[in-house]
Formats: structure tokens, sequence, C-alpha cells
């Protein structure tokens, strides 16, 4: 049979090799019917009598028979409108109580799709003995059914990708379930706000919820709730095992691993014991997924190991292929379950898993088919989410093979038609990998777009990073510059982005007056118990680490309401996506002597873009995301313990990011567009120096230079509001706790410049700022600024009576002020998300209405930061603009403090011409 078999398949390359000529095989690539491609690449290969690379090719067109065979069906199904009709009648019913019509409307919704309440919570709630036992009324029946009904409608969202209405939905549910004291729906509930939490991202509140959840199911002891929360608290270690991996922490990534694995097994004996096999699915994918982590960081430790210890890395081989082994066992296990059980949704969420499994040890050819299966049926679900994923997964696969193949065309071919053939076909894998990374950014585009809230957003954005990363490098690869940059701008700061194209609101407007009582008691708590912990702190006291665990307790609550608060608010639904430019709309935006200097940063490399506007050039530069953070962190070091480390790392930079591109760069005015952790890093103070016995020749002096928070299509929105610098100033100084010494002096001498008063510590309350502020032309504020990394909405600003916090700025509007200083620390900085979005109070101030701020990127010294300040508002005064007056002032200080440490930290951010 076996002979029988070869034979045949040899006689039908016979037959192709005098079909036609390779010439005719050359074609550009069609991704609408890619089988027709690799058979193509077939004859070719046979032409050249190459038997083994035709036979590979005919399974590769075999396999891609498995894939979507026309755009429409990669492209993201719109939501069936009939589906949608049935979804707000349910939700007419839940609001009258009719019971009997939801029961029907979910039954209809069922039938055109099967996995609407797969995981619906009424499963969790029936198993709950003391919630069953518990006599109701009518009226309380009623509510209590239309929660579990809000429930059901909010994870329905959740799988289709739409987290703001299924935040809402669960936020609804929730407050039904607190005024009938109904502990274990109320439970369910924050299970699933921990799904919310955790599928856009914010790890810390889902782990709250689930914690929070976990302790009520324990509590009531409802065994189906417990199981189910122990298997998404498993997720969330394996989700931090996974971060730790890639972070080369080793050790961690085996810790946070181990724990994944003992939750889902205590799960899994859980639902052993009710024989909830759908649980049993659920766990053995989640099993599966922890052995694939495993398999990758005992492979990579293997490597690291192979030349300096082989027995060690042998042990490591041994234990990668066993974690292999296991972890297909509990996948293949779970796709079982989820046919016995008709489940499309979660045998689509298995096959993806699959196909991530073979692909980790490395069997790219039994990945591909499981993978597109799986997007088939999450196509038919409407899971966009995984659908994106598992489009993105595909399109990695495709990359990584055809620049293998471009890689051994270029230097294993055997012949000119041999390195032909290997050439076209890798372009057209290339081709085909970018049309897949396209069709998952268009899905995740869309699921930002529903996403509404900005937390949501940035989730959202982070997921989709890898995706624009390797569509980035790959169009640059491919001698596609424009469409690379193009690609840049939908990567960067979109939620910023978003932000300025929409009219803001504080927490305190459009809100019941309940919440609004409840935000104003918990800041003043905050603020009361901040002042008694910095005195404890100064007096050195025992009691100052309990403070701060209570104050830490608060500011979660705090966090927490504004939150819900958002999701209560209707004028989210209205917020729309800001498109972002392309090439050409951004060259036409661009003054004549201007440079945009573009830079987009990935793991190993890093693109720059030189814009102007009438050239355009693009650059690959060989640094890493890593060497920049290293270089960041170089900066901030004290200049009296390692006086070196910020030169060197200047000098560095320069050579690096600048030199490489200096032939683009002939106009005086340059716009920094920092990507990742360049945010953090004083471009005016890179140094042309060829080392540290040279006379430094910083960027700054060679050009006047200035960053564009947000990317060139935030231009727009930032350059058209008021430029007219005007004397109307507003002066603000609080000395704080703990003491800064020289603030009172440089808000009285600024203000002596305005010929105006200075509001000074006690009288520099919030509310004299924001009377002020509003109809200011230029604001100055000269406080303490602390800056909260684990929750960036409440980073603030000291005045005299409280903080400031930034999600009150954003609130603000300044119609009038078209420059802003924030004369503190680390303004400028704050938390960034992967997908570019920086959390900080300085964007908050380009949001509220100013064209330019200027901030910090470190903790400055008191007394430098001072004479900065004052020399540059002295040449304001004097007719200068925001640019010309911050490069002369930084050449003024250097004269008395020639460290950059002590004048590199203000930057200008936003249109400072």
């Amino acid at each position: 049979m076996h002979d029988t078999g070869m034979f045949l398949f040899s006689s039908s390359f016979h037959v192709l090799r005098n079909t036609r000529p390779i010439t005719e095989t050359l074609m550009p690539f069609n991704p609408v019917n890619p089988p027709q491609t690799y058979r193509n690449i077939a004859l070719d290969y046979a032409a050249l009598g190459d038997d083994a690379a035709a036979e590979e090719a005919l399974q590769q067109a075999e396999n891609a028979e498995l894939a979507p065979t026309s755009e429409a069906e990669l492209a993201p199904e719109p939501d069936d409108k009939e589906i949608e009709k049935l979804e707000e009648q349910l939700a007419e019913q839940a609001e009258s109580g009719d019971e009997a019509g939801q029961e029907e409307t979910i039954k209809a919704i069922e039938e055109r799709d099967p996995d609407y309440v797969e995981h619906s919570t009424r499963r969790v709630y029936s198993s709950s003995p003391s919630r069953d036992a518990s006599p109701k009324s009518a009226p309380q029946e009623r509510a209590q059914r239309r929660a579990e009904t809000l429930n059901t409608m909010g994870l329905n969202y959740l799988r289709q990708g739409n987290s703001y209405k299924a935040g809402q939905a669960f936020m609804k549910a929730k407050e039904i379930q607190e005024k009938l004291g109904d502990d274990i729906g109320e439970a369910a509930t924050l299970n699933n706000l921990g799904l919310m939490h955790y599928q856009t991202g914010n790890d810390k509140r889902s782990a709250e919820m689930f914690a929070a959840s976990l302790n009520r199911m324990r509590r009531a002891n409802d065994p189906v709730g417990t199981a189910n929360v122990l298997n998404h608290l498993a997720l969330l270690h394996l989700r931090w095992g996974r971060v730790e991996r890639v972070q080369a922490k080793w050790r961690e990534a085996e810790s946070q691993y181990g724990e994944a694995l003992k939750l889902f097994e205590e799960a899994a004996q859980i639902a052993a014991t009710l024989d909830e096999r759908g649980f049993a699915m659920t766990i053995s994918n989640g099993i599966g997924m922890t052995q694939m982590e495993l398999l990758l960081l005992y492979r990579r430790l293997g490597d690291k190991a192979r030349i300096s210890d082989p027995l060690r890395a042998q042990a490591y081989y041994f234990s990668a292929n066993e974690a292999y082994q296991r972890g297909m066992r509990e996948l293949q296990r779970s796709l079982t379950i989820g046919k016995e059980l008709r489940r499309p949704g979660a045998r689509g969420a298995t096959l993806h898993n699959i196909g991530l499994m073979y692909a980790a040890a490395q069997l790219e050819r039994e990945a591909q088919p499981h993978l597109w299966n799986a997007l088939r049926l999450e196509l038919a679900t409407r899971n966009r989410l995984d659908a994106a994923r598992t489009l993105s997964e595909l399109g990695f696969l495709h990359e990584r093979e055809g620049r293998a193949l471009l890689q051994s065309g270029r230097n294993d071919a055997k012949n000119w038609r041999d390195r032909a053939v290997r050439l076209a076909w890798g372009i057209l894998r290339n081709e085909q990998a970018l049309y897949l990374y396209k069709r998952s950014l268009a899905i995740q585009e869309q699921l930002r777009e529903t996403a509404k809230l900005e937390a949501f957003k940035i989730g959202i954005a982070e997921e989709a990073t890898d995706a624009y990363q390797q569509t980035a490098l790959l169009l640059m690869d491919s001698n596609r510059p424009a469409e690379a940059f193009d690609m840049t701008e939908r990567a960067r700061g979109r939620t910023f982005l978003d932000a300025l194209g929409n009219a803001r609101q504080t927490v305190r407007q459009a809100v019941t007056p309940e919440f609004a009582q409840q935000e104003t008691a918990l800041r003043q708590e905050a603020d009361a118990l901040r002042r008694k912990l910095d005195a404890a702190l100064e007096n050195a006291s025992p009691d100052a680490e309990e403070m701060q665990h209570q104050l830490d307790a608060i500011e979660q609550r705090y966090e927490r309401l504004l939150q819900e608060i958002e999701l209560t608010r209707p004028e989210y639904a209205s917020f729309y996506g800001v498109t972002p430019l392309t090439l050409p709309e951004a060259q036409a935006l661009i003054p004549a002597e201007v440079t945009l200097l573009s830079y987009f940063v990935t793991p190993k490399t890093t693109l720059a873009f030189a814009l102007t506007r009438s050239e355009f050039k693009a650059f690959s530069l060989p640094i890493s995301e890593e060497e920049f953070w290293q270089m960041a962190y170089d900066m901030k070091e004290d200049p009296e313990k390692k006086p070196d480390a910020a030169p060197n790392a200047l000098r560095t930079l320069y050579a690096q990011c600048v030199a490489p591109v200096e032939t683009a760069l002939k106009t005086e005015t340059i716009g920094i567009i920092p990507h990742g952790a360049l945010h953090y890093l004083p471009f005016a103070a890179l140094d042309a120096a060829a080392s540290d016995v040279d006379a430094p020749r910083y960027f700054g002096d060679q050009h006047h230079v200035f960053t564009l928070s947000g990317g060139i299509s935030a231009l727009p929105f930032i350059a058209a509001k008021p430029r007219e610098h005007g004397t109307q100033a507003a002066i603000f100084g609080v000395t704080g706790n703990p003491p800064l010494p020289h603030v009172v002096e440089e808000a009285e001498t600024i203000a002596q410049l305005y010929d105006t008063t200075p509001t000074l510590n006690e009288s520099a309350t919030v509310a004299e700022f924001l009377k002020q502020a509003h109809a200011a032309s230029i604001i100055h504020v000269a406080a303490h600024a602390r800056l909260d990394a684990d929750n960036p909405a409440l980073s603030s600003i000291q005045f005299g009576d409280r903080e400031l916090r930034l999600h009150e700025l954003y609130g603000m509007h300044l119609p009038q002020a078209p420059l802003v200083a924030l004369s503190g620390c680390e303004t400028r900085v704050g938390r960034l998300s992967r997908g570019d979005d920086l959390i900080a109070l300085e964007r908050t101030a380009l949001v509220a209405g100013a064209p330019v701020v200027a901030a910090s990127l470190w903790r400055v010294d008191d007394a430098a930061t001072t004479a900065l300040m004052t020399a540059f508002h002295q040449e304001l005064t004097q007719g200068a603009t925001p640019i010309s007056a911050l490069q002369q002032a930084q050449q003024t200080v250097r004269q008395q403090y020639p460290h950059p440490y002590y004048w590199a930290a203000f930057a200008l951010s936003g249109w400072p011409l």
C-alpha cells in the first residue's frame, strides 16, 4: 500500500513537471485563494525535479484548504442583527420582570448562538443550598432573576469583546444583588467583573475581584462557584508567569506556573465530584496551556545551559518534553469533551490552544490546521477577541516560514531556479502573514471602538501590540516604509488620541449625588491619612507602616469607585475613536521649518521615520527595547553617586538614535515623537561628543527640540489650540511636606516677571487653582507632584488644602492657556502601557486644552529647578517662543549646574512653535 501510494504521488508530479514553465507561477500572492498559490509552488518544484519540496507544497495547499476561502470570511463578521434585536428585547424583559418572556428570548438566542449561555451564572446560583433555602417575596424573585439575566448578557458581551457593555450589565446586576442581600449572586457577579478586568489587562483589579468572589463562595459552601473562581485565579497566575518568562525571570515564572497548576488541580477535584464536564473541559484547557508555558521555559533554560552545562541542558530538555506530553493529553481531553457537549465556542478555544502547543514544540505544520479550524469556530460563534488572537498567531507562523525561506533562498539555493522559487515562496508567505496580521488588527480596532472606557481601550491595545510590531517590521523588511509608518501611527497612544478628540468630564460631573458623596468622603479620608503618614515618616514613627497599609486600602476603594462611576455614565456611549493620520495627511500639516522624527521601539529593533512637508525617510536601528530602558534608568541615577551614568547614556543614545538619521535633519526645529522607553529620555541632552574627554555637543544646542505626545495624529487637535502667549499668569507655589525651600522664591520671582501676585501655600487651594486656571494665559505650578504607578488616576499635585488628582484634571477646560508649566517631580512620566498610552499629569494637561506643557522626567533638584524655571519665564516675557525660551534657560543653568541631571529633566510637550 505504501509503495502504491508513493508511485501514484510520484506519477502526479511527473504530470505536473510538464504542465507549465516556472515563470508563469511567479505571480503576486492572492490572499483570497492561498491553496492555489501553494499548488503553483508545487508545480515549480516539480519542474525542478524536487519531489520532496513539491510534496511539502501540496501539503501546505491541503492545510490552506482548511482556512477561510475569501476575504469576507476573514473579515470581522458584523453582529447578527436578529440576535441584537433579541438582546434588546431581553433587556426590556429583564427591566419589566417578564420571566417567561426572558426564558423564551434566551431560547431563541441559543438557537442562533449555541454558546450564548455556555458559561451562564445560573449554574453557579443554583448550586448554593443557602441561597435556594432563603424565602423570597415575588418582587425579590423577579429582581433576582433580572440580575441573573444581566449577568448572562454581560458574559455574552464579554465573549464578543465588548467590555464596556459587559461592565454596565455586571454593575447593574451587582446593584440589584446588594439591595437584595444576595451574597452568592453578588459573588458570581464579582467573578464576572474579575473576568472583565482580566480581559482588559487590569490584573490587579481582576485579582481583587476573584479573591472577593472566592471568599464568598467558600463561605457559602458553593462548590461550583468555588471551582469556577479557582479556574480564573489560575489563569491569572498563568499570565503572570508568562510575563516573568518573557522578562527572563525564570524562577519567578516557574513559581507562578506551579501556583496555577495547584489552583487548576483543586478546581478539577471539585468538578470531578460534581460531574461538571463543562468545567472539566475548561480546566483541562488551562492545565494544557500551563504545560505549554513550562515547555517554553524549560527549552529556553536548556538552550542557555547547552554549552556551559550539557547535562543540565539535557535535564531541561527532558522536562520540556514531559510538559509537552502532559499538556497535549489535557488539551485532547478537553477537545473530546467539547465535541461531546456540542460546544463550538469551547472547541474553538481548545483547537486554538492545541495549535499553540504544536507551535511551541516547533511543529508548525501540525499547528496551522488546528489554528485555521479554531478561527472558523471563533468567527461562527462571534468570539472576536479569540479570532483576532488566532489570526495573529497564524500570521506569525507564516512570517517565520517566510523569513526562513528568504534566508535559505539567499544562502542555500542550488541554482538560480531554486533560488527564484525559494525567494518567491518566502515573499508569498510574508504577504500572507501581512494579510493575517491586518485582519487581526482590524478586529481588535473594532473592539477598541466599542470598549469606550480608557482602561478597557488600553487593555485591548496591549493585546494588539505584538501584531502591530510584527506588521510594521515586516512592512519595513518588504521595502514598504510608508505603510510601516502608517502602522506605527495606528499602534501608538490611541487612548490619548481619543481623549483629545472627545469632550472630557470629571467624575463629579453628571453623576448621582450618592456617587459624588462617596467620592468626596473617600478623597477626604485619603488626604487626611496621607498628611498623617507624611508626619509619621518625617518623625520616623513606628506607626508609619500601618498607616501606609490603611492608605493603600482606601485608595484601592477610591479607584474601584471611579470605575463604577464611569460604567454608569451614559455619555461614554457616544465617545468615538479618532482615526490616525496617513503619511500624506501627516506631511501636509508639518510647517516648512520643522522636521518630525518618529520612533517605534520593538523588542530587538527600533524603527525611525524622518518627516518634513516634502520628504520622508525611514531607518531600522539595531537598538533594543531593553537597552533603552537601561539608559532611562541611568538618567535617574544620583549624580553624586554615579556621575558618569547619565553622560555615558546620552552619548550612546546620540550615536544609536540620532547619528544614523542626521542626514534627514535639515531644519532648525526638531519634533520628537517618542515611543516606549523613549518617553523617559531627554532628547535635548543627547550628546554628539565622541568621548568623555571631548566637550559636550548637545542635540538641544544644535536644534530646537520638543516632544509631540501621542504621535503626529495628535497634531490637528493640539496645534489648533490657542497659541498667543499673553501675560495674565496664574502662579502657584506650595512648599508642601517634606518642605521645598525654594518653591516660594520661585513663585514670587516668576510672578514679578508677569506683574502679578503669586498664590502661595494655604491660599493655594484646589478651588482657587481651578478658578484662576480657567482664565489664565500662562499657568505655573511649583509644588510636590506624586506619581502613583499602580493607580495612575490617583497621581496628584499637592495644593495647600489637598491633592489635585489626575482624574480631576481630565475634566478641566483651559481655553486661554497656551502654556502650562508643572514644576514638580516626574510630572511627565507615569504608567506606560504596551500600547504606548502614558497616563501622566503632562498628558492630562494637554487633554484639558493646553497646547504646550513643560514637565519633568525625574525627581528634580529644588534649587536647580527654581533657577531653570525663572530663566525660562524671563525669556518668555522678553518675547521668546516656549521652545526657544527653554533652550536658552537650559544653557544658562548649565553654567552653574553642568551635569544633565540638574538641567535636562524638563522638556516641552505639545506644539511649542
